[in-house]
C-alpha cells in the first residue's frame, strides 16, 4: 500500500517522458504507431497518472469497511455475486469520490495539450474570451427578474 502511496506524487513529467521512450520508434510499443495520435501518449499518460489514486482510495474504503456489515451480509444468505453488490453499494460515494478526484488530477496535469496530425503539441486555451460581446452589468439587471436573482446571489 505504501507504494500507491507513493505513486500519487508521480511527476507527471515523469510519466510524459516513460509513455515516450516506450510509443518511439525504437521503442517495445513503436510498432503501433500511437505516439502522436490523440488516443495515443496521452490518453496512456492520464490512465497512468490515475490508477493509483483510484487504487489507492478505493482499497482504502474496502479495508475500512465496518466487518460487522460484512458478516450480516454473509449471514443474511447472500452469493457470492450478492456480497459484492452489497459491498460496492456501501462503498459507492467513496469510489464516486475517487473518481472525481481522477478526473480532477487527469484533467489538470495532462488535459491541455493537444496532439495535431502534424505531429507536434500544441497548447489548448484553458480560458478564452466567449465568442460574443459581454453585455454591460445595467443590462443585465434591467429585468425585474433578473435584480431579484442578482441580489439574492450577492448576500
Amino acid at each position: 500500500m505504501n507504494l500507491i502511496h507513493t505513486l500519487y506524487a508521480l511527476p507527471t513529467v515523469l510519466i510524459g517522458l516513460l509513455v515516450f521512450l516506450m510509443l518511439s520508434r525504437k521503442g517495445p510499443f513503436g510498432f503501433l504507431g500511437l505516439l502522436f495520435t490523440p488516443p495515443g501518449a496521452m490518453i496512456i499518460g492520464q490512465v497512468i497518472l490515475i490508477i493509483p489514486i483510484l487504487v489507492g482510495l478505493i482499497y482504502s474504503a474496502l479495508t475500512s469497511l465496518d466487518p460487522i456489515v460484512k458478516d450480516t451480509i454473509i449471514s443474511l444468505g447472500a452469493d457470492r455475486l450478492q456480497f459484492v453488490a452489497s459491498i460496492l453499494r456501501e462503498v459507492r460515494f467513496v469510489i464516486y469520490a475517487a473518481i472525481a478526484m481522477a478526473f480532477g488530477r487527469a484533467i489538470s496535469e495532462v488535459g491541455g495539450r493537444q496532439s495535431s496530425s502534424a505531429g507536434t503539441l500544441r497548447d489548448l486555451p484553458v480560458f478564452s474570451r466567449p465568442p460574443y460581446p459581454l453585455r454591460p452589468r445595467w443590462e443585465i439587471l434591467s429585468s425585474p427578474w433578473r435584480w431579484a436573482s442578482f441580489c439574492s446571489l450577492s448576500r
